[in-house]
């Protein structure tokens, strides 16, 4: 995920791939000083960078250099000054490629970064699975029942309120529409049985699902289907 924090609260946001900043409130990134345009800019990623066109009446300070209605290639360290006031001047964090997230509301900065999928296990035994279904729609899997996520809606994982930020990149979507042809699902099995262990891997991806009682009954449908 690409981060932008702010110098003097350090406040942080979380680059969409069409990422506008201003101060109408309707920017994804609403910004309050008076010298801020309405619509001041957008950071976007293009091709395998991320870059920011101004559109504002005073510019956009990049370090030492004045963008003002034109574009420039973003670079990891950059100060990016919305404002003539130190409360408008930002440092970019991280400029990683984006990717689709869940944003804490009940705390500040916290968010589970999806990538490619990823499979969270929490003390209370809860286990939770995110992946990409053959639609390349983003699902949330409790155990109890999967649920299709729907960008800027809110959801509860494990007593928690998130917002889903659909991030994806088109090209790496297409590129991607096939991913459930090399996946594949592995039973690790102790030798009087007592004891099996599923995962699930896709690519370098691997879905630990651990040690659970269901997987009695995949080992014996795998045998049935088999006739092992």
């Amino acid at each position: 995920m690409a981060i932008v924090e702010n110098k003097l609260n350090e406040e942080k946001f979380i680059l969409h791939s069409q990422h506008t900043i201003g101060r109408d409130i309707n920017n994804i990134s609403p910004l309050s000083q008076n010298d801020v345009s309405r619509k001041h800019a957008v950071i976007y990623w293009e091709t395998d960078c991320w870059k920011l066109t101004d559109f504002s009446s005073n510019g956009t300070k990049v370090n030492s250099t004045y963008v003002h209605h034109t574009t420039k290639k973003l670079e990891k360290n950059d100060l990016l000054q919305f404002s003539s006031t130190e409360e408008g001047i930002w440092k970019i964090v991280n400029l990683d490629p984006p990717t689709s997230f869940l944003y804490s509301i009940d705390s500040n900065n916290e968010c589970i970064d999806l990538k490619k999928g990823i499979l969270l296990a929490y003390e209370n035994n809860l286990i939770v699975t995110f992946f990409q279904n053959k639609d390349q729609k983003w699902v949330m899997d409790d155990e109890i029942e999967e649920t299709i996520l729907i960008h800027n809606q809110t959801y509860l994982v494990n007593g928690v309120s998130y917002q889903f930020i659909e991030n994806e990149i088109l090209s790496d979507t297409l590129l991607n529409t096939d991913i459930t042809k090399n996946a594949c699902f592995q039973l690790l099995i102790s030798v009087d049985e007592e004891s099996i262990t599923s995962k699930i891997k896709i690519n370098d991806l691997e879905l630990d699902l651990g040690n659970r009682v269901f997987n009695h009954l995949l080992l014996h449908l795998v045998r049935v289907n088999n006739k092992i």
